[in-house]
Formats: C-alpha cells, structure tokens, sequence
C-alpha cells in the first residue's frame, strides 16, 4: 500500500475520534453504538484493545466494538468495524536517479594458484664462467720398499741388572716395575698388588686338654623363688568392744539448707558460705569466689581492691588485658622456695564465664538498682557496676559478654573498655 493512503486511514481515524459519536454495523449482527475513544496506531497481537480503540490493519482502519486482545480487525467482524477500507493502488511512480556508489568493499581472499605452465624452449648458452678454486690435496702415495740394512755398529758395553726392593701395594693398584739404577746397571724395583685372600684352610686336629684351672668365685645369690601357697587359717580371735555410736546424717535447716562434708565431717551450712581467708564457696554450684577487700577508698594497691578496674585486651582480641597480665597473674603467682603465694593458697584463679557470673546475681538484694549492688550480702562490698566474663561474643570476637550488678542487666562490651573483675575457681 501506498504512503498516501496509510495517512488517510489514520488522518480518518484521528477527526473521527475527535469529533464524531459513530454507530458501526458488523456484518450480521445487531447495530452497535460505540464512542470512538482514541487512535491506536497499528495493530498488534499482544495489546488489549477496549470498545472505541481504533487502529489501523493492512491499510484500512477498524474500530473496537467488543474488548479483545490477539483478534485480528479484517476477519473478526463481531469484535471489529470497519471505518475506512484501503484505497486503490495507485499507478506505479517514474524510477529514481541512481544513488551515489557505496565505498568499496574490503578485498576478497587470495584464490588458488593455477596450475604450472609447459615449460618453455631451452635458452642461449650464457658465456663461461671463470675458474673456480684450487681443489683439495689428493691422498699420500703408497709407502716404497725398505731400503737395504745398514752396516752393524760396534759393540757395546755389557750391563748389569740388580733386584732393587720389592713391595706389596693395594689389591686395587696395577703391578709397577721402576729402574732406580742406571742404563748399565739396572736396579729393578718391583710393587705387586696383593691378592686376593684365598680359602679358609681346614681345621687342624685338636690339641691336647691343658690342666684344670683354679676354682672361681661363688656367683650372686638367686632370685627369690615364687611364694608358697597360703597356710590354713588360724581360729576366729575374741570380738572387740563395741564403738560408739554416731550422730547419723544432720537434718539442715533455713537458712544453713545446704548439707556439705567439710573438715572430715557432714554439715549443715548456707549457700554462700565465707570460708575466713578471703574466699567465699556457693554450696549451690560449688565454685569458689574470691571476696574483694575494702579496708578504705584508696584500696588499689591491694589486687583483691573493690575499686580496681582492668583491660580484657590490648586491642588484637587476645586475653592480654590487664585482667590477665596484672589481677589473674598476681593471684596465681608461685615463689620458687616451694612455699605458695597464690592467693588463699589456691593458684587456679580464673575468670568467671558469662553463666558462671549470672549465678551470683541477686535480684531481691537490698536496694538492688537503686544504688547497690544486686548480689548477696555475703560477697561484702561488691561495685554497682558492670564486671567482665571470659565469654567473647560469637558474632564479634572483640566484645565480651558482661554483667551489671547494677540493674542486672546482661550486655557485651568492647575487650578495650575498663571494668570491674572478681575471679573464680572450681572445688572447694
């Protein structure tokens, strides 16, 4: 189809759209009202078109009667109405001039050799060449006869020869034989190898017995041998004396509910029991805690202080802190004189972990978060504040998991921060 008569279509289209209210017939079925709405341009299979869309297809224009989608306008008369068919073709135009020569194209590849030619007449003879070089030397002759001997020489003086010294050199070493005199008087000195061992000759018959020797020493005593069976026993002896009674098992009460064997004996005593050398045990778990001194507020030069405060690491998340190197280093200290100095003689001193410290948190302590700590009475002066476990956070190994005594509160910190400490041990 012509240029000209795809802008009528659509130029038909757009004024009907704009201006007109139409009514479309489709062939066999009732009249139609339906509102030209907008122009859609050609149609396509894959866009759904409602009541009023017009669009173009092969050169005539339809309008949408019935919503639809991939039903084409020219053969779909119930979902589609004609509003402009395709005018007649016109006549064909005159030819165009030539259009300008494109650039050449890029050179083709180099095709087969042909096939060899017949060789051509021969040639003029060319001139001659000039002399070429001297050739090698030809092989030597054969060797002529032996000339006839010569007359004989007169007669020499007679020499002598001597037998010099004879060695005998290494098996490995070949036979030498040197003249260490002169060419008339010869003095041979010969150096054969040794040879090679030869064969074990027979044993020779036994000689006669020599006299008995004397008596030697006695020799050590034997080993003792194995013990003999045991003896029958011997008469049941007399019965002893009755021992005394004992006091059976104690029958705990509040507050000492806590049945513990202590000092070769059973007793009855509290959870937190002070043991009187700055230690205190829990009788629940059976650790063992060290109790922080407090005789005045400059208390830091004593390593148990209320007030000391320590690093859990340099910073390259490693137990290197001050908690190690200073407080644990100095309760577990050892002398070299045998004698301990650890602290309450027990040199297994360690930081608590984060389950291990939660189980000293006493949440009904007297003023717990109002200013005391929430821990028993019996730990003495303890910081309302927050202390350090050995637990490193799983997420980030440069946070440590903490408690605070003041609001018992359990958080994580930086292994850089300072805080408070109290060790612990496992046993009583």
């Amino acid at each position: 189809m012509s240029d000209r008569k795809i802008v009528s279509a659509r130029l038909s289209a757009i004024l009907l759209a704009a201006l007109l209210s139409a009514t479309v017939s489709a062939p066999a079925s009732a009249a139609v009202n339906v509102d030209i709405t907008d122009f859609r341009g050609a149609w396509a299979s894959t866009i759904s078109y409602a009541p009023g869309a017009v669009v173009t297809y092969n050169g005539a224009s339809y309008i949408c009667l019935v919503g639809n989608t991939g039903l084409t306008p020219n053969t779909n008369t119930a979902h589609w109405g004609l509003l402009d068919a395709p005018g007649l073709q016109g006549a064909t135009g005159p030819q165009g001039p030539q259009g300008v020569a494109g650039p050449a194209g890029p050179k083709g590849p180099e095709g087969p050799a042909g096939a060899t030619g017949a060789q051509g007449p021969q040639g003029i003879p060319g001139p001659q060449g000039a002399t070429g070089a001297k050739g090698a030397t030809g092989a030597q002759g054969a060797i002529g006869p032996t000339g006839p001997s010569g007359a004989a020489g007169p007669s020499g003086s007679a020499a002598t020869i001597e037998i010099g010294t004879v060695e005998t050199s290494s098996p490995s070493l070949p036979a030498l034989v040197s003249n260490g005199g002169t060419s008339s008087k010869a003095i041979l000195n010969f150096s054969i190898p040794q040879g090679a061992t030869g064969a074990q000759g027979p044993t020779g018959p036994m000689g006669p017995a020599g006299a008995g020797g004397a008596m030697g020493p006695a020799g050590p005593t034997g080993p003792i041998g194995p013990t003999g069976p045991t003896g029958p026993t011997g008469p049941a002896g007399a019965n002893g004396t009755n021992g005394t009674n004992g006091t059976g098992i104690p029958n705990c009460t509040s507050p000492n509910t806590y049945l513990v064997f202590s000092q070769g004996a059973l007793v009855c005593q509290p959870r937190f029991n002070v043991n009187g050398d700055g230690t205190l045990t829990d009788n629940s778990t059976g650790l063992m805690w060290e109790l922080q001194t407090s005789n005045n507020f400059f208390c830091s030069a004593d390593i148990t202080c209320y007030n000391n405060t320590y690093t859990w690491s340099t910073g390259d998340n490693n137990p290197d802190g001050t908690l190690y190197t200073t407080f644990l280093a100095t309760l577990n200290s050892d002398s070299t004189s045998g004698s301990s100095t650890c602290f309450a003689n027990h040199c297994d001193w360690r930081i608590p972990n984060i389950v291990e410290l939660q189980t000293i948190i006493e949440p009904g302590a007297s003023e717990c978060g109002g200013g005391s700590p929430c821990i028993d009475p019996a730990f003495g002066t303890t910081q309302a504040d927050i202390f350090w476990s050995s637990s490193s956070l799983a997420s980030n190994p440069s946070f440590v998991w903490t408690v605070d005594f003041y609001n018992i509160s359990v958080g994580n910190n930086s292994k850089t921060d300072t805080h408070y400490a109290r060790a612990v041990r496992s046993g009583r």
